[in-house]
């Protein structure tokens, strides 16, 4: 059954997307836990960028990074680690928080991006944390560039948006030139929604050159039309899988708990169609993290998708589509 969400990001109410009976997406091949190790221990799922040419995925935290070339590979720990975040502080930034004594400190954090022709867009929350371990201020979202797989992405002071509105996250390049990324927001306790916009991939800096997808299928240059592509909780990897011939966007239901993808006919979506994927491993506390498909990691049709559960750590779930099971 194909669902199809009418409603607005400003303001709605909406229909949930939900497993038709009996619908499957695929099956799983492999599940592994991948050994992270050194300054990468314990740090939970990554973002990431995607760097399909190459076959080549960049994992990225806050406090670290490594290039993966296989998933098979990652299982076994075989990784490139690189040294320090992929979004560095600047030198004021690091000044005031050397000045603070208030207990709270800025903080850049990746949330995702796109590449086009070899370069990567990465787009960053700025954040003022603590003193509490759950106090957190955005200040903004910004996005930087990545000139080569192991450089470090290369930002300003400015940001492209100092509002909880922001249009960062996954993204994908697709045919027409366009980067179209989906972004979430969290208007509700347990209620992230989420939207679609494109923008030129030279134009990714400028908040006046992204248009967002509108309720009759157009990109409009009013964000408060953008209409709701998919209920998540926060994260959507947004990817093409040539044997579907469909767009899909991953995502994680952080409860239930489970993995689960949205099917859609354009790259910006509305993800209809949302069926689960697999169950992840229950956490021990509070809910899974992550659930991001790596869409450079796939091998002919079977995609590599990552999530975090305590304490078993890192999953790396090899999963393949079967289109006669997902009409």
């Amino acid at each position: 059954m194909r669902w199809t969400a009418l409603c607005f990001l400003a303001a709605c109410s909406h229909e949930l997307a939900v497993d038709a009976p009996g619908s499957r997406a695929g099956e799983v091949v492999g599940d592994c836990v991948v050994p992270l190790a050194g300054p990468l221990a314990g740090l939970g799922a990554p973002m990431s960028l995607e760097y399909d040419a190459d076959g080549v995925s960049l994992w990225m935290w806050e406090e670290g990074r490594a290039v993966v070339h296989a998933a098979d590979a990652a299982c076994r720990g075989e990784m490139t680690v690189l040294a320090g975040p992929i979004v560095p502080l600047l030198p004021d930034e690091e000044a005031e928080n050397e000045t603070r004594t208030d207990g709270r400190r800025i903080a850049v954090t990746p949330i995702g991006g796109f590449v086009a022709h070899g370069r990567g867009t990465l787009y960053y929350q700025k954040l003022v944390r603590g003193p509490g371990v759950f106090d957190s201020e955005l200040v903004g979202t910004g996005a930087c560039t990545v000139d080569a797989i192991t450089a470090m992405c290369a930002r300003t002071p400015d940001l492209v948006w100092t509002t909880e509105r922001a249009w960062g996250g996954a993204g994908l390049v697709d045919a027409d030139g366009y980067a179209y990324v989906v972004s979430c927001v969290h208007v509700a306790a347990f209620t992230d929604l989420c939207g679609t916009a494109r923008v030129r991939p030279a134009d990714a800096g400028d908040p006046a050159a992204y248009r967002t997808l509108d309720f009759d299928g157009t990109y409009g240059t009013d964000p408060l039309n953008a209409v709701v592509v998919l209920d998540g909780t926060g994260i959507a990897s947004p990817s093409y899988v040539p044997s579907l011939g469909a767009y899909v966007a991953v995502f994680p239901d952080i409860f239930a708990p489970s993995l689960r993808v949205g099917r859609g006919d354009g790259p910006g979506g509305p993800f209809g169609s949302v069926v689960t994927l697999f169950p992840a491993i229950a956490p021990d506390t509070f809910f899974i993290g992550g659930g991001r498909e790596h869409h450079a990691l796939r091998r002919d049709d079977v995609v590599a998708i990552t999530y975090a559960t305590r304490p078993s750590g890192l999953h790396l779930v090899t999963f393949r589509f079967a289109p006669e099971q997902w009409p």
